[in-house]
């Protein structure tokens, strides 16, 4: 009975139902034809005596139905249709057409020959006044002057159309086209992130996420907290770097290519870019995941931790790892590496991040769209330019980077290459190796780092590191290189 039936499943019984009965006729008349009851077992004729059949589906009480069932030429079911409109503005489901198959003639179809059902969709309006004809009827299939017009005179009228406003339409079209057309195109960059899908979170909720706890965990509790902390999407913890946005952003073929090659980049020791966000609340941010040992300046420079040559060895290592994997990838170099660039994650891995983003900071800094303000302390490690940030730069790139800086706006921007950026990575390697070592910058103890760093900052001036004091050093590392 009915109500035996799982309703969940409701429509498994009627497909079912429909098939045991379409089995059943074609059986009957199989047998009514030939009288022979074993003549049901030949498929071949239980088949063809289903080609074209109709007859009535499933109908119960509760209104539950298949409708008709009609088969085509081949003994497929021909589908019935229902097209239906969803109001953008009311939470309405409006039937709008109806669509059931009608046969074709045998004598101009036949199946067999021709691989088809030999039926045709037959189309009724259901609902008047919603097409934007004259009478608001479904249009016909040919409209009355043909589909190019080839049947009406429209002459007299697309003279006056032209004369009045073409010119007009093009213009506002062509502008509201390229608008459109540029904010589709930027909302399916694959590296942009939403402002509102970035949750900034303060002190508090950080250590809770962190849960610091145990002596291993606790080595830089202020360090920690004191990052810039994201949550992004539903439960992606990021650290984000934040810049004055002045201007809006305009990203060139360049820049896009790099954003996606740095959205793209895997591997065990680079930290995954996670978007950036731009154009929104006169801000940009750079959003990376987050590493929850903090950066390698925080153990550098972290007297509680004691650091033996596994320590050295392991995180020179994967730095070279990172170097090597950004230099042979479409990114092509880091650009921008310091310690406080290299995260270290729950397994004491370096990761590198930071990378890529030189260039295009550079020269949007340089064209005014954006504020780039150096720490004033390397105790405040909040964003990713700090205060000795030009220490690690080779002499060549903070030369270049000056001429830059004095070129006026309607001058080019002179690129770096890649393969001096490159070489610049292995100058900022070479002093962050000698911090891993030593656990200081590779300077004289008397030297004031202050003047050190506003004379090299404009690249006038090449100031080499002095590290004479560790000869037996120097000779390990000639040996090695």
């Amino acid at each position: 009975t009915e109500n035996d039936l799982n309703v969940a499943n409701i429509y498994g019984y009627i497909y079912l139902f429909d098939a045991l009965k379409l089995y059943a006729l074609a059986a009957r008349r199989v047998l009514n034809e030939t009288g022979n009851p074993s003549a049901v077992l030949d498929g071949f004729r239980v088949w063809n005596s289903m080609r074209r059949m109709v007859f009535n589906g499933i109908v119960g009480k509760s209104g539950i139905a298949s409708g008709i069932v009609t088969m085509d030429d081949r003994s497929e079911r021909a589908p019935l249709y229902r097209g239906f409109f969803i109001s953008p503005n009311q939470d309405q489901v409006m039937a709008m057409v109806h669509m059931e198959p009608t046969m074709i003639d045998r004598s101009k179809c036949d199946g067999l020959n021709n691989r088809s059902g030999c039926y045709d969709i037959v189309v009724t309006d259901m609902m008047t006044g919603f097409w934007p004809s004259i009478d608001g009827r479904m249009p016909l299939d040919e409209p009355l002057c043909g589909f190019r017009g080839e049947k009406c005179d429209y002459t007299l009228i697309i003279l006056a159309a032209v004369l009045a406003v073409v010119l007009v339409a093009m213009l506002v079209s062509a502008y509201i086209i390229r608008r459109y057309l540029e904010k589709r195109a930027f909302d399916k960059l694959p590296f942009r992130l939403l402002r509102d899908d970035v949750q900034l979170i303060d002190e508090e909720q950080v250590r809770s996420m962190l849960s610091i706890g145990s002596t291993r965990t606790k080595m830089s509790n202020t360090n920690y907290t004191s990052r810039n902390h994201a949550i992004v999407g539903t439960n992606t913890h990021a650290i984000y770097h934040r810049y004055s946005q002045r201007r809006p952003i305009i990203f060139n073929r360049a820049d896009k290519n790099m954003f996606q090659y740095m959205k793209a980049a895997v591997h065990d020791n680079t930290n995954p870019f996670l978007g950036i966000c731009f154009n929104e609340k006169e801000e940009l941010f750079l959003v990376w995941k987050f590493c929850n040992r903090g950066t390698l300046q925080d153990i550098i420079y972290n007297d509680q931790i004691q650091m033996d040559t596994k320590f050295h060895g392991a995180f020179i290592k994967d730095i070279i790892g990172g170097l090597e994997y950004l230099h042979a990838s479409p990114i092509g170099y880091h650009g921008s590496l310091t310690p406080w660039s290299c995260l270290i994650d729950r397994n004491w891995m370096v990761k590198l991040t930071d990378y890529g983003v030189a260039e295009p900071i550079e020269r949007w800094e340089k064209n005014q769209w954006i504020t780039v303000d150096d720490l004033k302390s390397d105790d405040d490690k909040d964003n990713a330019k700090q205060k000795t940030s030009a220490l690690y730069d080779a002499p060549e790139m903070l030369k270049m980077r000056g001429i830059n800086k004095t070129r006026r706006v309607d001058q080019d921007w002179q690129r770096q290459t890649v393969m001096r950026r490159q070489l610049g990575d292995i100058y900022g390697f070479g002093m962050i190796m000698y911090e891993i070592i030593f656990r200081q910058l590779p300077f004289a103890d008397s030297q004031d780092i202050t003047a050190l760093i506003d004379a090299v900052k404009d690249g006038e001036r090449t100031i080499k590191p002095s590290i004479q004091d560790h000869k037996v050093w120097i000779t390990h590392i000639s040996r090695v290189f």
